[in-house]
């Protein structure tokens, strides 16, 4: 069997639709999928969900129709190179194999959900099988009018015809991927500037070709993904339990303060939140500055476009971040006991200590700070609670 090798190539075309609006900075334009209808070779009829958006829809075959949003679909990639979820551009949900319910139905796109992960296996040119990636004996096929997903099925059954639509949607923010996050408003980047170490501010900077403190691995977290730099093995953590000013931390996939969702707004941009205490606190951007969080989303210096960097599937690059020891407010805040420290990313835990304990840097330039505590000033440094 021949994986596939031309289909799954995610086009890093600009999108026609954006160029006529924004503005991108040299260098930078977002990543583009090609959005394919998916022709059984069998019966000649192509995968749909009915132009029904909601969950549970049923996925049928239709005969084909060039007004149907329902017969469109991008091919997500995830962590796993041939590894495709389908997803509707118009519902932005996924064809999810649902075997507790017997047969394909239309769920919320999750990318580390096994029942909407396929493998795509080239049959020909533009022909290829559909296996369930956990299973690759089972294919998706065609059992009377319906799709199923079957051992038993062969032939024309399980062999689907792609046929591009000429139509592109951005890629998201995929698992796997690395990316150069910019800003819409101000044009500037996601940046872990060198030198940057754990508990350190991420910035807004201009974009510099090859900077691979701009460069952010997509990974997989409990709820929704992880941003990791590449230049080191430090995440974005948005700190929403503190003063909501993200900064670099230790990579900890179950912690919600890393845990960024992505919510497509329109012209190939998302705006990126996370969740605490059941309010969404969106990233923004400040040109030259630290990001902040914020519920106001009426501006544009909330929503970003991703940029893929080629052939980088998020190994740690170059120099590794600089490590600082941080020693943290350890005690009862409004009753909650803190149960904080630092984790080197390499060494393991650094110690707690007293409740009033001098932040310790090394390798920071004179007066910077960190967290607003000057180097050599006595500051009182409240806990990260997850972390």
């Amino acid at each position: 069997m021949k994986r596939i090798s031309r289909l799954f190539v995610v086009a890093l075309t600009l999108l026609a639709s954006i160029c006529a609006t924004t503005a991108y900075a040299e260098g930078l334009e977002p990543s583009a999928m090609t959005i394919y209808k998916i022709e059984n070779v069998s019966n000649g009829k192509y995968l749909s969900n009915g132009d029904n958006m909601n969950n549970d829809a049923r996925i049928i075959f239709a005969a084909e129709n060039a007004s149907s949003p329902g017969q469109e679909w991008a091919l997500y990639p995830t962590e796993v190179d041939g590894i495709i979820i389908l997803v509707n551009p118009t519902s932005g949900k996924a064809l999810d194999m649902a075997p507790g319910v017997g047969y394909p139905v239309q769920w919320n796109y999750e990318p580390a959900n096994p029942n909407q992960q396929f493998m795509l296996i080239e049959v020909e040119q533009d022909i290829y099988k559909l296996a369930n990636a956990a299973n690759p004996y089972q294919y998706l096929g065609a059992s009377g009018s319906y799709p199923t997903m079957s051992y038993n099925l062969s032939g024309n059954a399980i062999l689907f015809r792609f046929h591009d639509t000429g139509k592109r949607q951005a890629l998201p923010p995929t698992s796997g991927k690395t990316f150069v996050i910019s800003n819409v408003a101000n044009k500037e980047v996601f940046t872990a500037p060198e030198g940057s170490g754990l508990a350190d501010f991420v910035y807004s900077k201009p974009y510099a070709e090859g900077d691979e403190g701009q460069m952010w691995k997509i990974s997989t977290g409990k709820d929704a993904l992880v941003f990791t730099v590449h230049s080191c093995d430090l995440s974005l953590d948005m700190f929403l339990n503190g003063d909501g000013t993200p900064l670099l931390y230790t990579k900890d996939a179950d912690n919600y303060n890393q845990n960024v969702y992505a919510e497509e707004v329109g012209d190939g941009t998302f705006r990126l939140y996370g969740v605490y205490q059941n309010t969404k606190y969106y990233i923004k951007s400040v040109a030259g500055e630290p990001l902040v969080t914020t519920t106001d989303i009426s501006g544009d210096d909330t929503k970003f476009f991703f940029t893929e960097v080629p052939g980088v599937r998020g190994e740690q690059g170059g120099s590794p971040c600089h490590i600082h020891p941080l020693y943290l407010y350890s005690g009862n805040e409004g009753g909650r006991e803190l149960q904080s420290s630092m984790a080197h990313p390499r060494e393991g835990r650094l110690p707690l200590a007293q409740r009033y304990m001098e932040i310790q840097l090394r390798e920071r330039p004179v007066g910077t700070s960190k967290r607003g505590c000057f180097l050599g000033r006595r500051c009182r440094c409240i806990g990260m609670g997850q972390h």
